[in-house]
């Protein structure tokens, strides 16, 4: 007879596991005994009988049920059980592996089976195999007792001795168990990357080893004394110490470490075989600076916490964290650590004692299970996955935590960033100073640059040494030009010290004009021809030079009259030999000064490596504004060889490249790795011998196995050998080298070892050294360290450190920013960049993983990987016909995880390259989004409300597609297109409130928020919101009328207030690109009157029973227009300047219509000036910009067609507006939301006592365009599912914190009250609202801009209530800062029109631009709707934030945006104080 009954929750776990890798042996428990004397088969297996007939666990089998897995518990003992004979140990150790791997049929059993095994030479042995499901730790000690007892029982002929079980009811999981759980692992990181040897492969093989490793005696004495101390137990101590360590290898501070824990919570319990164990996730946030005593109270407080909740099963908690099951990795927890207690006494087996072991099967149930063992003195063993580690690595990490260990428990009071895991000796090595041989040579100081290059013209004068198209020119001949050019710089006053300007077409110039700078004492500041105009003008601007070399200034006649013997002037090795810029992270480029000594050391260093012959043919390939040329020029002009100009189209014609190291018989190449890919592909398609090529150095950029390996297999492959030359401009060109003489060497990103003039330190965030293995940021010291950065002792003083561990006073080290790793073998691997490491849906990805995988398909020739909207983009050329994106998909998936897969690839004919050869990110275009669709996150809209909300989201969005779980902001969705959203689906019978909207973005989650438009609302009529009094005093030519708002009032209240008519008058001047047409622009303005009410309007205060705005049926159609086309550039830019003054100046009459005028001025054929006055009080921002768009989109109509036909007039007015403000005043919830929420604030921040009407003041206005914006708020904003203009207002938040120092304050938001009507967005005139936000400050990024997104999405069903009524709620009416976003989407159509604005910025903001303000601060972000570049605006009284303020408050913004686009945890800027 048997009984079935659903698996308890603890077995569902591993029975999904079963499931997942049918007949795994990584869930099978062998168990070994060894017994010194004999031992009768027959008894044993009698007594392994009684033991299976007397534990239910030992007779179950489990088998999926109709509602889920079930267990069957059979009446019948089963076990199969063998008896062999071995011969020998290598035939047991053979018995031990087979049958300690051989899986079990979980429905079939039975899961335990026996092989007793005897023979010559080995002692009787008992092997027992038994699946975890039935067995746990704690059984395995019931089981040998019992089995010993039942054994000896048996050949005595008695009773066994055993414990009457008593049958024990399962527990069922309460709901406040898992919800414990649910939000303590909230968040937790789905997986812990450890340092691996090798990728994951794409599925878990379970295949494992296990390690054993010792402990000082006495560890475990001195672990129970800190426990002791600390109110903790051992098993915590050891925990502590192995995340500390974790922390060392991962840099995580956020860890969950697995532990296992029995739940045998009951007496009755005791004595059951049977799988009583959970593992219980424990979550520790992990603070450097925090003590090891902390960290120990961390974990025993988590420990202490997690005990109360353990019988909830894992797996449970697994599905109700909704976690994404992956077959690479287990479940949240990859790492395990567990502390176990033995019994070494020996088992009696009648006259015979057995030992007892567990047999490793070579599995690895998770990526690390580290375990220890106490038995009085400590032992540990780790069982790791071999997919991932090699014995090697295990060991070395077991030794780390040893030492950290006792670190920890010597010092418990020490920071851990202190407590090392590196003994003495690996310390020493990882802070090897330059390689002892050549510190010890002290070898002599260099000769300066040029003075090496006379030394090798003097041996060979009559060698070639340069060569450029079909002229060559010999060593005496480049001496003589370059002195001629440096007595020519001297004659021109340059001296010793001076900075010379290099501006040249590439060719022999080059060489000469550097010579000849070098000659004369100079530096030189090389700038490529083709750098812009703005560029080249800074750096020579910054560096202060007054000569620049160009192609006309080296073919003057009187460079033929200069001397050509030797300048006399003197130049010491320390003197500065040049400045090269690099591109600047804030968008300022940043100059690196290199002196001649520091050149010199790199060649020597070079020499040593290479062996730089006089016979060495090399080439000038790159930009000489490109750090490579330095190598590139006097690795030949010092040693006798020959360089041969690359000109600028061979260098861009891979063809005309290949033939030109052929017919000049070039022995060393310098390239990038994307050059060499380049080249690489024409000599595959193009075979071409290159049999003098002895050496292709690669440098400037990360090198990718697969080019390296698409290289040696070249048909005709070049005799030379690849060397992989790691190196930074600041550093002096080159750090490491690594020969390749074949492909087999280069599987990783290996860059070598530094060169002897160099050490190369891999240091932590705290400056200490890494292990080996383990990522950390490359650090470079030695004898080439430039000099710092030109004009930035700041900059310098961060990038260039003293060095801690130099053997040298007053070293320093270099930060590179990159990430590399040290090798066992010795040499570094090349991680990646810092800042190359991104963050998709919570998972943090190396970029350069992604792209060798991508590279790796056999079509894929090369493939740059990128971010775009927070998802992967590829980038690939390739050989032949391109893959499928469902191909590349599905081979991709066979070695990265899901979340590293590119969502997107766009096939490219190149990668596109700069003028320095390395791949240009920002040339790359936008994602071929078309080309996929990604099936598996797509769901279809099933109910009639999704089926809408989809179609609506298509429509207002543009986007096709849209599936149920699609994001509206997401998909691009913002307020004004919330708007247009409300209206789409009022027209479909469904209303919308926009606040649902902000916290249900999706279709699915949206739907059942939606209510049924039910009733007809009455639709607003002319003259329906005045008086019949009123009307009937109306003039006979006004055709509608209605009251003002509130910020119309209030806007004319501070006028007559401060005397000043021009406080709401706005001037914006435009420069437009194309044919100005004044009969087209006059008709257009007069079509965009008619269309719209408010450009009839005027306003009127005291006549009637309330102010009033009057709607004119017509009025003259402001337009002038001049013709400046006879002027010089200098004259129009006066005459537009007058116009913009002169509309500043002119003020309106609020009672005269219109309130706007326009100006066009003619400055070319294909260009004019369009300058708009109008009052604020008539129209908001999105309505000025959508006249704009208007006028010039009808102008451009009208002038291809005299005939077209009109424009539609709006579906809304502003009319309806007005009546909704009307009821949003009597809104008593609106009303008490306020009082609540401001409670008395004050909106004052830097003034103090009643507000005072001073004299009206002119602000000053700040604007700064912030390059890399787009991507920032765009992709922060999709991480925490809120808006780009929420993550804008944090930023403001955070950038106001940092320059007051408030940690509480009061900010004002421009916010949209237009009608949520289909049409809602097409009316013009002054929808606009400040509503006040009262701020606590938290320097957590997340939780500010989580903050900001409440706050907004609070305060949306209220934000029509007016200002003026709301500040009766503040302390005071005074509201000082105010944050406004701004991205009108009308000027984006602007893009595709015949007339479009011209503005280099961001390519939409005006040439010239006059809005007061009232705040004392008022920031805005403007977005333009087409480029997506980002402008920063900020306009501030002097009076009240002085002008230091307010530019910190800039400064801060910036800041502030790129911290909260970090990690969750990132910290916003500080007060500076």
């Amino acid at each position: 007879m048997s009984t079935t009954t659903p698996v308890s929750g603890l077995q569902r776990g591993l029975w999904f596991m079963d499931r997942w890798t049918p007949g795994s042996s990584a869930y099978l428990v062998p168990w070994v005994f060894s017994f010194d004397g004999a031992v009768d088969a027959s008894v044993l297996h009698r007594a392994l009988l009684v033991l299976v007939e007397r534990h239910e666990a030992l007779r179950t089998t489990f088998d999926l049920g109709t509602d889920g897995p079930v267990r069957t518990v059979h009446s019948g003992a089963r076990l199969p059980f063998s008896s062999v004979v071995v011969d020998g140990p290598a035939e047991l150790r053979s018995l031990l592996d087979r049958e300690t791997r051989t899986g079990f049929d979980l429905a079939e059993g039975p899961l335990l089976r026996a092989t007793f095994a005897t023979g010559p030479g080995v002692a009787d042995t008992l092997v027992l195999v038994v699946h975890h499901i039935v067995w746990d730790g704690w059984s395995a000690g019931v089981f040998e007792r019992e089995l010993a007892e039942v054994y000896n029982a048996l050949t005595e002929d008695r009773d066994p001795e055993l414990v009457p079980l008593i049958a024990a009811a399962e527990t069922a999981t309460s709901g406040d168990a898992l919800a414990y759980w649910t939000e303590r692992l909230a968040g937790a990181p789905a997986e812990l990357t450890l340092p691996t040897d090798r990728p994951r492969p794409p599925t878990r093989t379970f295949a494992g080893g296990t390690e054993p490793f010792g402990l000082p005696a006495g560890t475990a004495a001195r672990i129970g004394d800190l426990a002791a101390d600390l109110g903790a137990t051992p098993f915590v101590v050891q925990v502590a110490a192995f995340a500390a360590l974790l922390h060392r290898y991962t840099g995580a501070r956020d860890l969950v470490v697995g532990t296992p824990v029995t739940t045998r919570d009951r007496p009755e319990l005791a004595g059951v075989v049977g799988y009583f164990v959970n593992i219980i996730a424990l979550r520790l946030t992990i603070d450097p600076a925090a003590t090891f005593a902390d960290l120990v109270e961390q974990v025993r407080d988590a420990a202490f916490d997690a005990y109360a909740y353990l019988d909830v099963p894992f797996d449970e908690v697994v599905d109700a964290l909704a976690l994404e099951r992956s077959a690479r990795h287990a479940p949240l927890v990859q790492v395990v650590f567990g502390a176990h207690a033995e019994d070494p006494s020996p088992l009696r087996f009648g006259a015979a004692t057995a030992t007892r072991r567990m047999h490793h099967n070579g599995t690895s149930k998770f990526d690390l299970t580290w375990s220890t063992f106490d038995d009085g003195e400590l032992r540990g063993e780790v069982e790791y996955a071999t997919d991932l580690f090699d014995r090697e690595t295990v060991l070395r990490m077991a030794g780390h935590w040893r030492t950290l260990l006792a670190a920890a428990l010597d010092a418990p009071e020490v920071a851990l960033w202190r407590l090392s895991p590196l003994d003495a000796a690996e310390r020493a090595a990882a802070l090897a100073p330059p390689r002892s041989a050549w510190a010890a040579a002290a070898p002599p100081t260099p000769l300066p640059l040029h003075r090496a290059f006379e030394a090798a013209a003097d041996a060979h004068p009559d060698r070639l040494a340069l060569t450029h198209g079909d002229r060559s020119w010999t060593y005496a001949e480049l001496d003589a030009a370059a002195n001629r050019v440096a007595h020519t710089l001297a004659a021109d006053g340059v001296r010793r010290g001076d900075r010379v300007g290099v501006l040249l077409e590439r060719g022999e110039r080059v060489v000469t004009a550097i010579l000849g700078a070098l000659k004369a004492g100079a530096a030189y500041v090389p700038v490529d021809l083709t750098t812009p105009q703005d560029r080249a003008d800074f750096v020579f601007s910054d560096t202060g030079v007054d000569v620049v070399v160009t192609d006309d200034y080296l073919t003057h006649p009187r460079l033929d009259e200069a001397p050509e013997h030797r300048p006399d002037t003197h130049v010491d090795p320390a003197d500065l030999a040049y400045i090269i810029f690099t591109s600047g992270s804030t968008g300022r480029p940043k100059g690196v000064a290199v002196s001649h000594e520091h050149v010199g050391r790199l060649m020597r260093s070079g020499h040593d490596h290479f062996d730089f012959a006089e016979t060495d043919v090399w080439t000038l390939f790159h930009s000489y504004a490109f750090d490579w040329t330095v190598w590139e020029l006097w690795g030949p002009l010092h040693h006798g060889g020959r360089l041969v100009v690359v000109p600028r189209v061979v260098s861009r014609s891979p063809e005309a490249f290949a033939d030109l190291l052929a017919s000049e018989g070039v022995t060393r190449l310098c390239l990038t790795p994307s050059a060499l890919r380049t080249l690489e592909g024409v000599l595959r398609s193009w075979p071409l011998p290159l049999p003098a090529l002895r050496s292709v150095m690669l440098g400037g950029e990360a090198l990718d196995p697969a080019v390296v390996r698409r290289w040696f297999a070249l048909e005709h492959c070049p005799p030379a050998v690849l060397c992989n030359l790691y190196g930074i401009t600041e550093t002096t060109v080159h750090v490491t080298t690594l020969d390749l003489p074949d492909a087999s060497t280069f599987q990783r990103s290996l860059v070598g070892e530094p060169m002897p003039h160099l050490s190369a330190l891999v240091l932590d965030e705290r400056l200490q050294p890494c292990p080996v293995g383990v990522a950390g940021e490359l650090y470079v010291g030695g004898g080439s360290l430039a000099n710092g950065y030109w004009g930035r002792p700041s900059l310098t003083a961060r990038r260039f450190l003293p060095d801690p561990y130099g053997v040298v006073p007053g070293g320093r080290l270099y930060r590179t920013g990159d990430v590399a790793r040290r090798l066992a073998g010795g040499g570094l691997e090349y991680v990646g960049r810092c800042d190359d490491q991104v963050k998709v849906r919570g998972f943090r990805i190396e970029l350069g993983e992604v792209e060798a995988a991508v590279t790796s398909h056999p079509a894929v020739t090369s493939c740059v990987v990128t971010v775009h909207d927070n998802s992967l983009a590829a980038y690939v050329t390739v050989d032949g016909d391109a893959p499928s994106y469902a191909e590349l998909r599905a081979f991709l998936a066979a070695t990265l995880p899901e979340h590293m897969i590119p969502a997107t690839a766009t096939v490219l004919a190149v990668i596109p390259l700069t003028v320095n050869g390395k791949v240009d990110r920002a040339a790359l275009p936008a994602p071929d989004l078309g080309s996929v669709r990604d099936a598996d996150a797509h769901v279809e809209p099933s109910t009639p409300q999704e089926h809408a909300l989809a179609e609506v989201y298509a429509e207002v969005l543009g986007v096709d597609g849209v599936g149920a779980g699609d994001n509206f902001f997401h998909l691009g969705g913002d307020s004004i297109r919330a708007v247009h959203l409300a209206g789409k689906l009022r027209e479909r019978g469904w209303t919308l409130e926009l606040p649902d909207l902000f916290g249900a973005p999706t279709p699915a989650e949206l739907g059942p928020l939606l209510k049924t438009l039910t009733k007809n609302e009455k639709q607003s009529a002319p003259f329906d919101l005045v008086s019949e009094k009123d009307r009937e005093a109306l003039p006979d030519d006004v055709v509608d009328a209605y009251p003002m708002v509130a910020m119309q009032m209030s806007m004319i209240f501070h006028m007559e207030l401060s005397d000043d008519a021009g406080g709401y008058h706005n001037v914006n001047s435009y420069r437009v690109a194309g044919t100005l047409d004044e009969t087209a622009l006059r008709r257009a303005v007069e079509d965009a009157m008619t269309r719209h009410p408010v450009l009839r309007t005027t306003l009127d205060v005291s006549r009637y029973s309330e102010p009033l705005q009057l709607v004119h049926a017509e009025a003259p159609v402001p337009v002038h227009v001049a013709d400046l086309r006879g002027l010089s550039t200098d004259e129009q830019d006066a005459a537009v300047a007058e116009v913009f003054d002169d509309n500043v100046a002119a003020r309106f009459d609020l009672r005269t219509a219109p309130l706007f005028r326009i100006t066009a001025q003619h400055l070319a054929d294909d260009a004019f000036q369009l300058t708009v006055a109008e009052h604020h009080a008539i129209l908001d921002g999105w309505s000025f910009t959508s006249l704009l768009a208007e006028v010039l989109e009808r102008h451009s109509a009208l002038a291809a067609d005299p005939n077209s036909t009109p424009l539609p007039l709006p579906r809304s007015t502003f009319r309806e507006f007005v009546a909704v403000e009307k009821e949003a005043l009597a809104s008593q919830e609106s009303e008490r939301y306020w009082k609540s929420t401001l409670d008395g604030a004050s909106g004052a921040i830097w003034s103090s006592g009643p507000p005072e009407l001073d004299e009206p003041e002119i602000p000053r206005t700040i604007e700064r365009v912030l390059p890399g914006a787009d991507a920032v708020l765009r992709d922060t904003a999709r991480r925490h599912g809120v808006t780009v203009k929420t993550v804008g207002l944090a930023a403001h938040v955070a950038a106001l914190h940092r320059i007051t120092g408030l940690a509480r304050f009061v900010t004002g938001l421009s916010v949209n009250g237009r009608l949520e009507t289909d049409g809602g967005a097409e009316a013009y005139g002054l929808f606009l609202n400040t509503v006040p936000l009262v701020v606590d400050h938290t320097d957590n990024g997340a939780a500010l801009v989580k903050a900001m997104h409440e706050a907004e999405a609070a305060m949306l069903p209220h934000r029509r209530m007016p200002f003026a009524r709301i500040a009766r709620h503040l302390a005071d009416t005074r509201l000082e800062a105010c944050f406004a976003f701004l991205r009108f989407h009308s000027l984006g159509r602007l893009a595709d029109s015949p007339t479009k604005l011209l503005d280099d910025r961001i390519g939409c903001e005006p040439t010239m631009r006059y809005e007061p303000t009232n705040f004392a601060l008022g920031a805005a972000l403007v977005q333009d709707p087409s480029s997506a570049r980002v402008l920063l605006a900020v306009d501030h009284l002097p009076s009240v934030v002085p002008d230091d303020v307010a530019d910190a408050y800039a400064d801060a913004y910036a800041e502030a945006l790129h911290v909260l686009a970090e990690d969750t945890d990132s910290l916003v800027p500080a007060f500076a104080r």
